[in-house]
C-alpha cells in the first residue's frame, strides 16, 4: 500500500490499471484526496486516471525512479527514497530491478 503523496512522475506503480505495471508520466493534485495522473504502460499506451484516497489500498509503488536511475544512485551510493522503505527495497531486490 502506498499513499497518494508518494506518487510522482517517474514512479513505477502497480494497481493504477488493474493487472498492469505503469510508469507515471505526470501528476496533478486536484484536492487533498484526489490526484489526476497520466500513466504509460509497458506497450507505450497512455492513460489518464483519477486516484482517490480510497485507492491507496491497492496501489503499490515498485520504484520511485526509472530502473536506469536506480542503477546510477546505487553506484553513486546516494540511494533512492523508495529504497529507504524496507518493504520496497526487498521487493526491488527480489524482482531483480537492481
Amino acid at each position: 500500500m502506498s499513499s497518494l503523496e508518494e506518487i510522482q512522475p517517474g514512479s513505477i506503480v502497480r494497481g493504477i490499471i488493474p493487472g498492469s505495471i505503469v510508469t507515471v508520466v505526470s501528476v496533478k493534485k486536484i484536492g487533498p484526496d484526489i490526484l489526476n495522473v497520466f500513466v504509460k504502460d509497458s506497450n507505450g499506451k497512455m492513460d489518464e486516471r483519477l486516484l482517490y484516497r480510497s485507492d491507496e489500498t491497492h496501489i503499490e509503488i515498485i520504484s520511485c525512479l526509472p530502473p536506469l536511475l536506480h542503477l546510477r544512485t546505487e553506484k553513486m551510493g546516494t540511494g533512492c527514497p523508495c529504497l529507504q522503505r524496507t518493504d520496497n527495497a526487498n521487493n526491488l531486490k527480489s524482482r531483480q530491478y537492481l
